[in-house]
């Protein structure tokens, strides 16, 4: 299907829900971890953790450096 198709439905349930609060509702790293009830240090190293993971998955399908 098309949704398991999407890179970000990869990811784990709390890894996608972060990425979602931080990109699509542009939720501050300060309002996120609290949010996620946790410290705004969790949320720069989880973020930086997804992305380098969300980059091998678009890696994997194809689109390296921005070309597709």
């Amino acid at each position: 299907s098309l949704h398991d198709a999407l890179p970000i439905s990869r990811l784990a349930k709390e890894d996608a829900r972060l990425i979602y609060l931080l990109f699509f509702e542009e939720v501050t790293i300060k309002d996120a971890a609290q949010i996620m009830g946790c410290s705004r240090k969790t949320i720069y190293n989880r973020r930086k953790r997804i992305l380098s993971e969300l980059r091998s998955i678009l890696h994997d399908l194809g689109i390296v450096g921005g070309a597709f």
